[in-house]
């Protein structure tokens, strides 16, 4: 598939869309790797949730894009987790992508997980193996670029993918909430061909030397716009929150949320 993004960031960008949510995204990049994380998504249609690598520089280009994405996308019923493989080849971004019936994601926690080497791209959930990518398909071979973890939420419009993942929206129900209760890093050994443990967040804080809060960004096909007011730690979990595009909420209002 072919795609394109314009990326936006500014108060008065802010200011024009009709709700506001959240992402983090690593200090550090990695290049290959395993990544993990459990989440809970709202299960709610209209929203969408992201964890996922990607490359954001330095010099980024959009021509020459690097992900490796796993999304929660409640408004396809049957097939509510998006799986996407992507690179750019210097004229567009190009993605494989694709939605797996045999998991369901609702509003419940879940063990999302993928791999990613010079040989192959696995994705999984609660262990179970999702789909595999292999060395020689041109997803897996321009896949080379170092990449910061991400987590996001946040409000699709209707042409954001082929396949409509606004639908269904009914923001009277908002806020909604996406929790992380922790995310892992393996490091990959190239000689062993083995991933070795080296961290996990728990997020009894929000460690600003860690992860970086968008704040006033945006994209055209995104109907959220980043703020840092929606992003908090509470209660040993990393919290994404989307609600209407009220310019009275400056700040999250709970005073057990830490930053570091």
């Amino acid at each position: 598939k072919s795609f394109s993004l314009l990326l936006l960031a500014s108060a008065s960008y802010a200011a024009s869309t009709p709700y506001i949510s959240g992402q983090v995204t690593s200090t550090e990049q990695f290049l290959y790797g395993k990544f993990r994380a459990q989440v809970t998504g709202p299960g709610t249609k209209g929203s969408c949730v992201g964890f996922f690598t990607e490359w954001t520089g330095p010099d980024y280009d959009y021509l020459w894009w690097n992900s490796v994405e796993m999304e929660l996308v409640p408004s396809l019923d049957t097939t509510p987790l998006s799986i996407d493989l992507s690179y750019g080849d210097g004229i567009d971004r190009r993605q494989a992508q694709s939605y797996d019936p045999s998991f369901q994601s609702g509003s419940d926690a879940h063990i999302y997980e993928f791999t990613w080497t010079p040989n192959e791209v696995t994705f999984s959930a609660d262990g179970q193996t999702l789909k595999t990518f292999q060395k020689g398909d041109p997803y897996v071979d321009n896949q080379s670029k170092h990449q910061n973890i991400m987590f996001n939420m946040w409000a699709p419009r209707w042409d954001a993918h082929d396949e409509d993942w606004s639908k269904g929206r009914d923001d009277s129900t908002m806020p909604w909430f996406a929790k992380a209760d922790w995310i892992e890093y393996y490091s990959w050994d190239g000689e062993t061909d083995a991933f070795n443990y080296e961290w996990r967040d728990e997020f009894d804080s929000l460690e600003t030397s860690k992860w970086t809060v968008a704040h006033e960004f945006g994209f055209d096909v995104n109907l959220s716009t980043y703020m840092n007011t929606q992003v908090y730690a509470e209660e040993g979990q990393l919290v994404l929150k989307l609600e209407k595009n009220n310019q009275s909420v400056l700040s999250h209002s709970n005073e057990s949320s830490t930053f570091l």
